[in-house]
């Protein structure tokens, strides 16, 4: 009985922990490191676009707290539908550098390529979107060595 009332008790942590990393707001900003120079921070956005279908992203907010330029580097891992889709990769991909001037914030952009905007999922209904079949959802994503130069 007690390995049973265990093992509920593990699943449901998991999967309120797991539902918990899905329900981004749009509005407020998540602090996901900070220290003594530099803070990032990160929210979800819809991404409205005119000649391709509309998508989620999380933006990332990257504020340098120093009165010098600040070089930011990380590692960045994502999870589709709960599984990793880049662990086993190192690549440069998935290495992100942004440069961020003495206390200034950047803040990633829908329309912008940039290293502080992480895809999260196509936001059109499936029907309406020719040739895709399933739409998958960023369940987790981390940002792993981050270095401050």
């Amino acid at each position: 009985m007690r390995h049973l009332l265990y093992t509920l008790a593990v699943l449901v942590l998991s999967t309120t922990l797991g539902f918990s990393n899905t329900q981004i707001s749009e509005d407020d900003w998540v602090v996901y490191f900070e220290n003594d120079k530099c803070i990032i921070k990160y929210k979800k956005q819809n991404c409205k676009y005119e000649d391709f279908f509309n998508q989620d992203h999380i933006i990332l907010q990257l504020t340098n707290k120093t009165n010098d330029q600040l070089e930011v580097s990380w590692n960045e891992e994502r999870w589709y539908d709960n599984i990793c889709s880049n662990c086993e990769q190192d690549t440069e991909e998935y290495r992100k550098t942004t440069v961020v001037d003495a206390n200034q914030s950047l803040v990633g952009q829908c329309n912008f390529h940039s290293n502080l905007k992480i895809f999260s999922n196509f936001s059109e209904k499936l029907e309406d979107m020719p040739g895709v079949n399933k739409i998958v959802r960023l369940t987790k994503f981390e940002l792993k060595n981050i270095t401050i130069k």
